[in-house]
């Protein structure tokens, strides 16, 4: 059987400017049945970035993985979330699959991405047959597929290093879906914030 999997959205803008990018790219990529699409729309800017996370988590409904996306992040590639998720239920200790982005800061930019910015700390695996990459740096609100043990502990005021900072407690590591090789499989089309974010 298919795991089961909900799809939260964060949206905080005017639907034109990326929402409907964003879910055009899912439709078109995204081939994995979903149980429950949550979108949290907030153009009040009402919550924190961490309660919208949360309002969204909290409401999924017995889902066996989120699939959690934010507005801004364009699908590229296929998502294989069957994939993602047997290497998830296989690796118990790991807390999330990441889908790389393009190079986005400066530093990221001239280290040549994400994973060579970080290089001391992403290791290679594979499970499964599934290659990816496992790391102690940071949990990350970039597309991603979360398990149920790790939703369900909520997510903490303090947005991503709060949340890296409970699971490293808890004893979990993180991943990135995929060879170091492969190019970005996800495109981000929102602002640039500020230095020092991995988002």
């Amino acid at each position: 059987m298919k795991p089961t999997v909900a799809l939260v959205v964060i949206s905080d803008r005017p639907h034109e400017l990326y929402l409907n990018r964003c879910l055009a790219s899912l439709d078109q990529f995204l081939d994995h049945p979903i149980s429950q699409r949550i979108i949290v729309d907030d153009p009040g800017h009402n919550y924190t970035a961490s309660r919208a996370v949360r309002v969204g988590w909290e409401g999924v409904e017995n889902a066996e993985y989120v699939l959690h996306w934010e507005e801004d992040m364009l699908a590229t590639a296929p998502v294989d979330v069957e994939g993602m998720a047997a290497v998830l239920d296989a690796e118990q200790d790991l807390a999330q699959l990441c889908l790389l982005r393009q190079p986005w800061s400066h530093p990221e930019h001239q280290a040549g991405g994400i994973i060579q910015l970080y290089a001391e700390h992403m290791h290679d695996r594979e499970t499964l047959g599934h290659p990816w990459i496992q790391h102690d740096r940071f949990f990350s609100l970039n597309p991603c597929l979360v398990p149920r043990r790790v939703y369900e502990l909520g997510f903490p005021e303090g947005s991503e290093p709060a949340m890296t900072q409970l699971l490293l407690e808890a004893g979990f590591s993180f991943g990135y879906w995929g060879a170091r090789t492969e190019g970005p499989k996800v495109l981000h089309i929102g602002e640039l914030r500020a230095p020092g974010s991995v988002r």
